[in-house]
């Protein structure tokens, strides 16, 4: 969320005098947040899990998370700090107050309510999309699941990977779900 931040007070404040370069950040962020989530966790799989060697772990997914989360908190933290007024702002620096004190003082609190939404976005995208992960792994590891007070067994699967063949000499298995 600090990224996220940092990135809105970047393209509200710092590059407020660079009106095209401010429009550029903010449609990328713009076209950032319509990514599919699949194609952000393919994204987190080759460089987290394979460029920076972490595998199938925690931190590899936690880190995939964050960059499918961050374009979303900075989209709506622009849109908040945006929505402060500018009166704010030209009043406090005709008081001698720097533009620091200004943004940390006056603007980040007023926006606070739109932060605190897109905080909130955020941790709902962030809960939805490891849902569905948990229960895929829960499938896999043939573990139980807890449904509201029902505990339910699901079948152990085998997932057959079509990497392989390129350690042994048999053949490519077709890329399907078997349940046993």
């Amino acid at each position: 969320s600090d990224l996220s931040l940092g990135g809105a007070i970047l393209s509200i404040e710092i590059l407020a005098n660079y009106p095209r370069l401010s429009l550029f950040v903010r449609r990328t962020f713009d076209v950032m947040v319509s990514v599919p989530s699949i194609a952000v966790g393919l994204v987190g799989w080759s460089l987290f899990c394979q460029g920076l060697n972490l595998g199938f772990s925690i931190l590899a997914g936690s880190m995939t998370l964050a960059l499918m989360l961050a374009p979303i908190m900075t989209a709506a933290f622009l849109g908040g700090l945006d929505a402060v007024s500018k009166s704010i702002r030209r009043e406090s620096l005709a008081l001698g107050v720097s533009r620091w004190h200004t943004l940390w003082l006056q603007v980040i609190p007023a926006a606070w309510p739109a932060l605190l939404a897109g905080l909130m976005l955020a941790l709902g995208r962030a809960t939805a999309e490891t849902a569905a992960l948990i229960d895929r792994k829960s499938v896999v590891e043939g573990k139980s699941v807890d449904l509201g007070g029902r505990r339910i067994m699901k079948k152990k699967s085998t997932i057959y990977s079509f990497t392989s063949s390129l350690h042994t000499s048999r053949p490519t298995p077709n890329v399907t779900l078997h349940h046993s």
